[in-house]
């Protein structure tokens, strides 16, 4: 499913990931949105996705906390739809999981809890554990557009891949040139930097993940995520802070899947941080 994002692909990439699927005859009010679905029930996923692309939005499915932490490590949603009781991991668990990681960012991704429970102040324990909305199943679909109405969105700068699909680029130029306060000087050390530090992290990086080294994946991934991270190339960042997490919890399970996005999104980043460099000899 994943394509890889080299030259004219990485349009692509985006163009698939924020593309309309079936409108409804009746088109609903606000803009499509790219939804992540957390369910582990079968029939309530198809039920579910249907009304989601009745209502004119994009949706990706996955089965339990676990799968949707690694989803939305790799891709931007503007909401998910979590279901409480999953195997491997809970909705709560994943729920907290997910503000712990965005504790330091300036948006927070609306999360609506979806449960069979109907029992008073089961409501508030999801809203207690970070959850913006509560849906009881089974709903229907006018319950849910008015619920997902009601979570949206607290930050507009949300669809952050939206800047970058139009850019064409892996990072985020706008960002990294405020960075630098317009000083291409610095842009060219930084960019030099970038060509020594980061074959040698992501060489280290390898080499522990062979090894099934837990601590030397944390500790390279770290230092990775901030190299690419100061160039606001966000999807490296976010696949390099995962495997921090692997590495971290020395539970490397899926590492390999991470890594091999990550070797993608580097050679990407790598080339055309290298374009741009040439770009700014060339001013």
């Amino acid at each position: 499913m994943e394509k890889e994002m080299v030259g004219p692909a990485l349009s692509g990439f985006f163009e698939q990931g924020w593309s309309a699927v079936q409108r409804p005859e009746s088109r609903p009010k606000g803009r499509p949105l790219r939804i992540l679905l957390a369910e582990d029930n079968a029939i309530n996923r198809l039920v579910t996705v249907d009304m989601l692309k009745r209502l004119g939005h994009t949706v990706e499915v996955v089965r339990n906390g676990e799968e949707a932490l690694l989803k939305l490590g790799r891709s931007h949603f503007d909401a998910v739809l979590m279901d409480i009781q999953m195997p491997e991991m809970d909705g709560f668990t994943a729920t907290e999981e997910i503000r712990r990681r965005e504790a330091h960012d300036s948006c927070r991704l609306p999360i609506l809890a979806l449960t069979a429970h109907a029992l008073r102040g089961y409501r508030e324990r999801c809203l207690d554990a970070g959850m913006d909305g509560y849906l009881t199943k089974p709903f229907r679909a006018t319950e849910l557009e008015a619920a997902l109405a009601g979570i949206l969105p607290e930050c507009e700068e949300a669809p952050q891949s939206a800047p970058r699909a139009a850019a064409g680029t892996s990072f985020d130029l706008t960002d990294l040139m405020q960075r630098v306060e317009g000083d291409t000087d610095v842009l060219a050390e930084m960019l030099d930097l970038y060509q020594v530090e980061t074959p040698r992290l992501e060489a280290e990086l390898g080499r522990s993940l062979a090894a099934h080294d837990a601590r030397g994946v944390q500790q390279a991934a770290h230092a990775l995520r901030g190299t690419v991270g100061t160039f606001g190339a966000r999807r490296a960042a976010s696949l390099a802070r995962d495997l921090e997490m692997l590495g971290n919890e020395s539970a490397l399970s899926g590492a390999d899947v991470l890594w091999g996005e990550l070797e993608r999104e580097l050679a990407v980043l790598g080339a055309e941080l290298s374009e741009l460099a040439l770009h700014s000899i060339a001013a």
